[in-house]
């Protein structure tokens, strides 16, 4: 695991305390110690003022040009130390003013900072697994669920591991020999016009690429044949003969966009295509995941680990033409299609703005604007705790039908009131919130109550079929998919749809064995599901 790690030592006479196991000495004067773990040392960058007093630090991959370096810590020496968080490239930025310290990750959260401190030290790394590792704290698992369920919420100084905090991406923790530790948030990006915005982009993109070009060695790029990837593509073709990598699935197979990438293929001869198709090397989604001793280890949950056997089939193309750089289109869209949430528009009195945005983003995602409309004025009305409590009792309650709807309420971490609210065994899983006989319908005002209807006699009733005593291991219910997924060979298991769905099958019995509970009288009999 490759991380950049050091400590700030409070004490006066300070002794020598833990380094990383296998690190490089990056920075030490005494007080102020880093080292590096897996980088080598042409992934250092480092740049110094004219009189010696401020140092900028880069670490990492795709690094700046040495004169954009300089140009940083010439900034950083006026006191504009939010220069280096602006560079080009996944790297770690140590700005050094003076006796202080500022720790910089990335914007995109690629590089992050994570710090803890102890009476006599703070540690801080790129890793808070290894400043876990070193004061041994716990995973904090409301942490880590929140960030699986709550994608694109910013989660602020809240941290994976008890104990060890995190810095905001774009932020700097500040450290110095006397100071407590604090995080300076960068200013405020100056808006500009949409024609200067564009123009910017023009020249910025082509930079970008070129920068990361790899000086007389193969690289390559993803090709779906989208606007994000295409661009890339197109642009990285002018610097050197690429190879590109398109994959489809049984979904995306008849998509304009596979066209779209061979046309581009054609247009420019010193692309070399491949087209993986999944079907055919036989990569599905939550692959390779039993070999866990090669899994990746990160610090937070990826969403990309149940992709790595689609991921291995993808970039096999690139491996075999030995390609030392791989560029790829994803987060195009949050850069270039990217727009206040309707609902904070919404929240801070721009109702009409927020509506025009909720109605586009139905367009451009082809739904419905009408729930789309009505979801951002709900959330609008509330707060964040509010709709993540409302989330939590949604997807509670559908995991409590799943399981037959015997569930109990579940308190918030804590203890002041319910997130979820008990669901009704029997009526599909729908959470109540007052107290009522189970499956009670709900009455109209001013409509009469129906009158109950008559119950029949042990002779009229038909006989009741032995309940089944033992229940078949792994039976399930049989439901149909929703929709299929991303990826054809996606294996998805459908929860039950309520309840009262059955079991037919038991132990020694066929599938043809009456299901469970008995039909009413009048009414056909329930054709049997499978298990």
């Amino acid at each position: 695991m490759r991380h950049v790690t050091g400590t700030l030592t409070h004490a006066l006479q300070p002794a020598p305390g833990p380094r990383p196991r296998g690190a490089r000495v990056l920075h030490d004067d005494g007080l102020l110690r880093a080292w590096t773990v897996g980088h080598p040392p042409e992934e250092v960058l480092r740049a110094l003022s004219g009189d010696g007093t401020s140092e900028v630090i880069l670490v990492g991959a795709c690094l700046p040009t040495a004169r954009e370096a300089q140009d940083a810590v010439d900034a950083a020496s006026r006191g504009h130390w939010h220069a280096a968080g602006r560079l080009s490239g996944s790297c770690l930025a140590i700005v050094r003013t003076g006796r202080t310290l500022r720790l910089v990750g990335t914007r995109a959260a690629s590089v992050e900072v994570h710090w803890t401190s102890t009476t006599d030290t703070l540690a801080w790394s790129t890793s808070a697994a290894a400043l876990a590792a070193l004061t041994g704290a716990a995973p904090n698992l409301q942490r880590l669920l929140a960030s699986i369920t709550t994608w694109g919420v910013e989660p602020g100084a809240d941290g994976w591991f008890d104990g060890v905090h995190r810095v905001p991406p774009g932020s700097a923790l500040t450290l110095a020999p006397a100071a407590r530790p604090a995080v300076e948030r960068p200013p405020a990006p100056v808006g500009r016009p949409f024609a200067d915005a564009a123009e910017a982009l023009r020249h910025e993109l082509p930079l970008a690429i070129g920068l990361r070009a790899p000086a007389g060695r193969p690289w390559s790029t993803d090709l779906s044949g989208g606007v994000d990837s295409g661009a890339v593509t197109c642009l990285a073709a002018a610097h050197a003969d690429l190879t590109a990598v398109t994959y489809v699935d049984a979904a995306m197979a008849d998509q304009d966009d596979t066209r779209y990438a061979a046309e581009i293929a054609a247009a420019y001869p010193g692309i070399t295509r491949h087209l993986v198709d999944g079907r055919r090397t036989g990569s599905r989604h939550f692959d390779a995941l039993t070999d866990r001793p090669g899994l990746p280890v990160t610090d937070a949950p990826s969403l990309g680990v149940g992709m790595l056997g689609i991921l291995a089939a993808q970039l096999a193309p690139a491996v075999a033409a030995g390609s030392a750089g791989h560029l790829t289109g994803w987060g195009g869209d949050n850069v270039l299609d990217a727009f206040a949430s309707p609902a904070d528009r919404y929240r801070s009195g721009s109702r009409a703005a927020a509506l025009r945005d909720a109605h586009r983003l139905a367009r451009e995602r082809r739904s419905a604007a009408h729930p789309v409309l009505r979801a951002v004025a709900a959330t609008g009305r509330g707060t964040y705790p509010k709709a993540l409590a409302d989330l939590a009792e949604t997807v509670l309650a559908a995991a409590g039908a799943a399981r037959g709807g015997r569930r109990g309420p579940l308190v918030r971490h804590d203890g002041r009131r319910p997130l979820a609210h008990p669901v009704r065994p029997g009526c599909g899983g729908r959470p109540h919130r007052r107290p009522r006989t189970p499956c009670q319908p709900r009455r109209r005002p001013g409509r009469p109550a129906r009158t109950p209807r008559s119950t029949p006699t042990s002779a009229t009733r038909p006989p009741t079929p032995p309940r089944p005593t033992a229940w078949p291991s792994g039976s399930a219910c049989a439901t149909t998919p929703s929709r299929p997924g991303p990826s054809a060979t996606t294996p998805t298991t459908t929860p039950p749809s309520s309840t009262r769905c059955a079991v037919s099958a038991t132990a020694g019995t066929s599938l043809n064995a009456p299901a469970w509970p008995p039909t009413r009288p009048g009414r056909p009999p329930t054709p049997p599901t499978a298990s």
